[in-house]
């Protein structure tokens, strides 16, 4: 036990003293700028669009065209829902998008441009339409990232378009 002791103290004594002898480095003038970084990708190979789709009253899909679409083979487009506005700021979600049981599930095709919304069931499956007795607008929001940009960019995960937006400052 005595043996214990003497280990404890001594290791005890040991760390107080590597402890106490640490002393903050003093901060000191900032160093000059370092060498300039290699040059990234040329644009940020991926554009935002706004889409007015209208929906009459009993449909059960409705499209648009994404105006100035420049789409490629192995383009991707991600589809946004309009979910809330609080203060004049739009805050969008990424469809598939589920609103008062009614799925809005986007299309699209490569060879027109064209964006269709269709709306189904969220608990049958089924087409469903939105039973109103008038006309209603709602503006999508798609983003198209270029094929160049996605071999480019290999580690981002296109599901979500939160790391797109801070690479390439996307509004």
């Amino acid at each position: 036990m005595k043996r214990y002791s003497q280990t404890f103290l001594a290791f005890t004594l040991v760390s107080l003293t590597l402890i106490a002898s640490c002393t903050k480095e003093i901060e000191g003038p900032i160093g000059p700028e370092g060498p300039q970084g290699p040059p990234g990708p040329a644009g940020s190979g991926a554009k935002t669009y706004e889409v007015e789709i209208v929906f009459e009253g009993h449909d059960i899909f409705s499209g648009a065209a994404i105006s100035g679409l420049n789409f490629k083979s192995g383009d991707a487009i991600l589809a946004y829902y309009p979910h809330d506005e609080i203060s004049g700021t739009i805050y969008w979600s990424q469809m598939p998008y589920i609103k008062a049981n009614r799925v809005f599930v986007p299309s699209f095709s490569e060879e027109t441009g064209y964006l269709f919304v269709d709306l189904i069931n969220a608990t049958t499956g089924a087409f469903y339409p939105f039973m109103l007795n008038y006309d209603t607008t709602i503006k999508f929001r798609v983003i198209h990232v270029e094929s160049s940009w996605i071999k480019q960019n290999p580690e981002y995960d296109l599901s979500s378009k939160i790391p797109i937006v801070r690479k390439d400052n996307i509004k």
